[in-house]
């Protein structure tokens, strides 16, 4: 018991002084709730989680389209207050234990999937390029070393990153947000796949006007940050939504609901720590 209220407190903390460096009135993307919600353990590899982390991403996607009812959850060790936080909060129908690869042969069958994107690890730009062209083709990222898997699940090159500086500007759906994230970070690209965020290296300059997310070697970003092991962006997304609604009184999926950075984490700690 003494470990679950520790975990639930240094959870609480850690969340409400992300949300105390907002300061913004920038607003989340809209999200609607799934009716399933597939757990799949955190990949030991980087190309595996960068697999796992775009197909998060563009099941998001077509649930906003109502193509789908079925999103997904990255578990990571400790996280469980915070899911159950999320299932309470959403009342999906169903949750379903699973693992990367019998979620992609799920998702190419169901052609929520289109086809891949191949991209070169370790390299910063070919990465983030090819996290733009997955949000705009509704396709996986693909390191080179697995290529050679996916003829078995049918899915075909969309597009080739390797070698690639920059995607095109009509790849970015959202402009009032930009990720800050590694070559080998998987944690944020499932909210970039899903909203059309531009993806930037630690380097770059966050463009004028633009808030930034994200970690780079512990260090915070302005104005706010998850944990080094962040994702599920788009699911908490999609609970915030309930919880804003249910404190104003409105229809959970209300499209003229707006939210707020501040007002997300304020939220979701608050549900985490009841």
């Amino acid at each position: 018991m003494k470990k679950i209220i520790a975990t639930l407190v240094s959870v609480s903390l850690a969340v409400g002084s992300y949300a105390q460096n907002v300061g913004t009135d920038a607003a989340w993307p809209y999200q609607i709730s799934p009716q399933t919600i597939s757990v799949c353990a955190e990949p030991d590899n980087v190309p595996e989680a960068m697999l796992l982390a775009s197909m998060s991403g563009v099941a998001a996607k077509s649930v906003n389209a109502e193509d789908y009812e079925e999103m997904v959850w990255t578990s990571f060790p400790d996280d469980s207050a915070v899911f159950k936080a999320v299932v309470r909060t959403i009342k999906p129908f169903t949750t379903i234990e699973t693992n990367v690869w019998e979620l992609l042969g799920k998702y190419a069958d169901a052609g929520i999937v289109k086809g891949y994107v191949l991209y070169t690890a370790g390299n910063e730009r070919s990465v983030n390029a090819a996290t733009a062209y997955a949000s705009s083709s509704d396709a996986i990222m693909v390191d080179e070393s697995l290529q050679g898997k996916m003829e078995s699940y049918g899915l075909e090159l969309l597009e080739d990153c390797r070698g690639v500086e920059t995607a095109d500007a009509e790849s970015y759906a959202t402009e009032n947000i930009v990720v800050v994230a590694t070559a080998d970070d998987a944690g944020l690209r499932d909210f970039a796949i899903a909203y059309g965020v531009k993806v930037i290296g630690p380097s770059e300059s966050v463009p004028e006007g633009a808030v930034a997310i994200g970690r780079v070697n512990d260090s915070v970003l302005n104005p706010f940050v998850f944990g080094s092991k962040s994702g599920n962006l788009p699911v908490l997304i999609s609970a915030e939504r309930h919880l804003a609604a249910k404190e104003e009184g409105e229809d959970a999926d209300s499209e003229d609901l707006e939210i707020s950075m501040n007002g997300m984490f304020h939220r979701i700690n608050s549900a985490i720590v009841r």
